[in-house]
């Protein structure tokens, strides 16, 4: 109930038949009590309501299950989670998330909340038995032998399997899940791979210790512990393209490899291929000023990275910098040419970019709530604005029945272009 009536729309109206409903639903039959009078007087909070049929909600004896209503008439659990999986939290130093409001934002900027994450450093730096033993586990791990506690600290397990290694100490099996990271958020996603594969940590800046030795980034720090993959892969990719390709499309292929491949050393790959994906402009230099001695230089180098960097933006909408390189010398010339074919592109649609669309609109309909016939043809795209730049390519040839060579599949994908049709009821 709220303000007096009735939030599933009872008493409904009387119908002699069940019918669907406009937007799909049905409408199932409430016969009219004045011809079968079937109907009893109900007294509530001191008033007089007569039930009848429209106040009778629909069900099926067969679909009701008295099992699940005994359970819940005694009070049981309906469901149960077993083991218990608990998220832990992974976010940069003093990255993580604050909740606030006006009155708490300058406490909660002075006293920042702690995670899961930072209570495992504390927990890793306790001089205690529970610390040395700490230090051995993952951050996965954690949740076997400590719980997350009201308190928001870990605590040491009292329940379970009894730890050899470490006194009042006991196994569960809770299972900690790390919130996942998007690989584009390259610090952070390089940490999540450290806190995965290594044991002990002790602090942020810990995390990039290797065997005694610290680096300036998480990323160096997994290729120390070669948790990454070499580039081997793509050195030879630049290697074959630099002998069949032209510079243009060097570039190209190297602007795909930064925004889709990631791969771990890009500065080292551009270092080595930087001559081919410049020679085009040696040879247009060496042209303009008829001398042939002309080598590469930096002002070369400098418009192929900014050719790059634009490709990056529109494949992935992201700079140099965030695949580990360099980011270009922009000159004023360089970032107002540069900043006017960004903008141009942004008046075309998807931005220049090729776009396929494949489906069979005749089996792919959009499916909208409580919707009518005419809200789902509206919402096709055949009646968006977009539909007359569309060049529409049709496959004729069904290549699975071509392949397998057999008349009942023949018969059967024919089957459902007639449906389709409306040819075959």
């Amino acid at each position: 109930m709220a303000d007096g009536k009735c939030t599933k729309n009872f008493p409904k109206d009387f119908t002699n038949n069940t019918i669907t409903n406009v937007d799909g639903y049905p409408i199932y039959r409430r016969r009219n009590s004045a011809n079968s009078r079937q109907s009893f007087i109900k007294n509530i909070s001191n008033t007089d309501i007569d039930i009848d049929n429209r106040w009778v909600v629909p069900y099926s004896p067969l679909a009701a299950n008295s099992n699940e209503a005994v359970w819940r008439i005694f009070g049981f659990y309906i469901h149960e989670r077993d083991p218990a999986v608990v998220q832990l939290a992974v976010h940069l130093e003093n990255g993580q998330r604050v909740f606030f409001t006006n009155e708490t934002a300058i406490d909660r900027a002075i006293n920042i909340p702690k995670t899961t994450l930072t209570y495992f450093f504390e927990l890793c730096n306790r001089a205690d038995d529970f610390g040395a033993f700490a230090r051995t586990l993952l951050y996965s791990q954690v949740l076997r032998y400590f719980t997350w506690a009201q308190t928001k600290k870990w605590m040491p397990c009292k329940q379970g399997s009894p730890v050899d290694a470490c006194l009042n100490l006991f196994k569960s099996n809770t299972m900690g899940r790390i919130f996942t990271v998007n690989s584009r958020q390259t610090v952070c996603f390089y940490l999540r791979l450290l806190l995965v594969n290594v044991t002990g940590t002790l602090s942020f800046l810990d995390k990039r210790n290797v065997n005694g030795q610290q680096y300036p980034t998480y990323k160096d720090a997994c290729l120390a512990l070669e948790l990454l993959e070499d580039d081997n892969q793509w050195e030879c990719m630049l290697t074959e393209a630099a002998l069949n390709y032209t510079s243009i499309q060097i570039c190209l292929l190297f602007a795909i490899e930064l925004t889709t491949c990631f791969p771990a050393r890009a500065e080292i790959l551009w270092d080595n291929y930087k001559d081919s994906m410049t020679d085009d402009m040696l040879h247009q230099h060496r042209t303009q000023c008829n001398d042939q001695t002309i080598t590469f230089h930096d002002v070369m180098y400098n418009k192929a990275l900014i050719a790059i960097e634009d490709l990056c933006i529109i494949i992935a909408n992201l700079p140099l910098s965030h695949f580990g390189m360099n980011s270009p010398n922009l000159t004023a010339s360089d970032l107002m040419n540069t900043k006017m074919n960004r903008e141009l592109r942004h008046y075309k649609l998807f931005g220049g970019t090729l776009l396929v669309l494949s489906g069979d609109f005749r089996q792919t309909l959009p499916v909208i709530l409580r919707s009518t016939y005419a809200d789902e043809i509206n919402a096709c795209l055949k009646s968006s604005s977009l539909w007359r730049n569309i060049k529409k390519l049709q496959l004729k040839v069904n290549m699975r029945v071509q392949m397998l060579q057999d008349p009942s599949a023949e018969t059967f994908s024919k089957q459902l272009l007639d449906i389709g049709d409306g040819k075959l009821l």
